[in-house]
């Protein structure tokens, strides 16, 4: 018998390390410490093996992001691979976010940062690029694993317009592969990063996610799913493994939090697996080692970048804030507007002619301190790795559109919740007039520059948002449709890509207005008010 110990880590989003002006926590480096022990424990013992990866969306919503940028001439290092490698990592799926710049990009960190293969057989690009397969095959201590990767087609935000992509259909892909592979090893492993199921509530999952994939392949096809991208701790209980069609199937929660481990026993009847359980990470030790030799130059390099200066934030009340509720809840908010202009302005500079922007929760996170402003603070605003995009709006649907955006409002007495409430840049003037309930509430004496936007026909507005724009609230919109009402279906329309980094526009808006000031927006001016 041979038993394979599999670790497992998945979503990290670049938490290397918890960074702030002062301090160094260590994250990964307690991972990668149990990982070196384990392997260790089993070296010299022909009938175990360890195998160690990562379920995808490796290095977005971090400060350790900016180490790669977003253009190759950018490119310093992918601080995720770079430690991942380190560490003895094996294998990484491709999750969606990993795709946000582009194969190109994530090719090229592959080759410079990654010792391991990056793994996705429904991926389909223009060519090849190097450090990408579909699936690999391993061998450890005499045991071959083949393992194939695949990637959810949702939430997919590739914003390198030069480069096709397509995200086939994932079961049809480990169908295929896993025909190719398992005459030839004694397990197979799904690295998947298409969530756990079709019935997650935020409706992050598209085509098919673990369960489904495990129903829908016969019997024997694989043994084990790694699975990603919905942050499901699964198996915390550590009693009974969950199992789908006889497919076991794992997920480590998300930001470091849990390190997964399963094991495998492989007999000459079989593989199957035994045990699987999700270790906390705090209480895991850190590995000092590992950390200085490590994680500790990236993150001063980090640091560094941090420090950048973007000016002065100037005095004003709606600065202050720990969620995004407080900007968008249907009241006008200065920081809200100040986000928005900015991204139309910039737009604009680069030769988009927007027409207006929107912005989310999906863009602002916390507020900003007053006073002097660096690229950290703008960080805490702004931590994802969004790019700017646009859509065409009927004139005829202006109206409509902002009556949606108006019943998304929040009421006096209700439950905080996440609705999507956008607010616009200042070409975008309207009143929210409060109905008998939400269905009825309207959206008023709308103008655009100052004129009502006729709906006869003409040319349709170009409108540039975040890429993740009203991401945060498809729960409630799910609730809201199961209610019988209408939900302006924003994720159905096209999208332009701009190539514009959303947080770089931001913050090259904010030098040149020598930082977050009235002139450049940070002002209520009416632009929307409640009847």
């Amino acid at each position: 018998m041979f038993r394979l110990r599999v670790f497992h880590f998945n979503d990290l989003h670049g938490r290397l390390a918890d960074l702030d002006a002062e301090s160094f926590a260590p994250v990964f480096s307690r991972i990668a410490g149990h990982v070196a022990a384990a392997r260790a424990a089993c070296a010299g013992q022909g009938g175990e093996g360890v195998l160690f990866f990562s379920g995808g969306d490796d290095l977005v919503g971090s400060p350790f992001a900016e180490l790669m940028g977003t253009r190759p001439e950018e490119f310093r290092a992918h601080p995720a691979y770079r430690l991942y490698s380190a560490a003895g990592v094996d294998g990484g799926a491709i999750g969606n976010h990993d795709l946000d710049w582009g194969l190109g990009m994530l090719s090229l960190a592959a080759q410079r940062d990654a010792t391991f293969p990056l793994l996705s057989a429904n991926l389909i690009a223009d060519r090849e690029y190097p450090g990408i397969l579909p699936a690999t095959v391993l061998t450890v201590n005499g045991l071959r694993v083949g393992v194939i990767g695949v990637t959810t087609p949702a939430e997919i935000k590739h914003c390198a317009p030069e480069e096709l992509l397509l995200i086939t259909d994932p079961v049809e892909a480990v169908r295929q592969h896993a025909a190719r592979l398992r005459a030839g090893c004694d397990t197979l492993i799904v690295l998947s990063h298409l969530g756990y199921s079709l019935d997650h509530p935020a409706g992050i999952v598209a085509g098919a996610g673990d369960v489904e994939l495990a129903n829908a392949l016969p019997a024997g096809t694989v043994d084990l799913i790694l699975g990603a991208h919905t942050h499901h701790a699964l198996n915390e209980d550590a009693l009974a493994p969950v199992c789908v069609n006889g497919v076991c199937i794992a997920q480590a929660g998300a930001f470091g939090r849990y390190l997964g481990e399963v094991i495998i026993e492989v007999t000459e009847g079989g593989a199957r697996v035994t045990e699987a359980r999700l270790l906390p990470v705090d209480s895991l030790p850190p590995d000092p080692l590992f950390d200085a030799a490590f994680t500790e130059p990236l993150a001063r390099e980090v640091t560094a970048l941090l420090a950048e200066p973007l000016g002065v934030a100037e005095a004003h009340p709606d600065l202050h804030f720990e969620a995004p509720g407080g900007a968008f809840t249907g009241e006008e908010a200065a920081l809200a507007n100040f986000v928005a202009d900015a991204l139309a302005a910039r737009c604009r500079a680069a030769g988009i002619p927007v027409d207006f922007a929107m912005v989310d929760a999906s863009v602002i996170a916390a507020g900003l301190p007053e006073g002097p402003l660096t690229l950290r603070d703008l960080h805490r605003l702004s931590p994802f790795a969004d790019s700017i995009i646009t859509f065409e709006l009927p004139r005829r649907e202006f109206g409509a559109f902002l009556d949606d955006n108006a019943r998304r409002a929040t009421w006096a007495d209700e439950p905080a919740e996440e609705r999507g409430f956008a607010q616009f840049s200042r070409e975008v003037r309207y009143e929210i007039a409060a109905g008998s309930g939400r269905g009825e509430t309207r959206a008023a004496n709308a103008t655009l520059r100052g004129e009502p936007v006729d709906d006869a026909g003409g040319t349709p507005l170009l409108v540039a948002c975040g890429s993740f724009a009203r991401a945060p609230a498809r729960a409630w919109e799910r609730g809201a449709r199961g209610q019988g009402h209408a939900v302006f279906e924003l994720s159905e329309r096209s999208f332009g890509q701009t190539g514009l980094p959303l947080r770089a526009e931001l913050a090259a808006y904010m030098r040149e207005a020598g930082g977050v000031t009235a002139a450049a927006g940070l002002r209520r001016d009416g632009r929307v008010r409640r009847l």
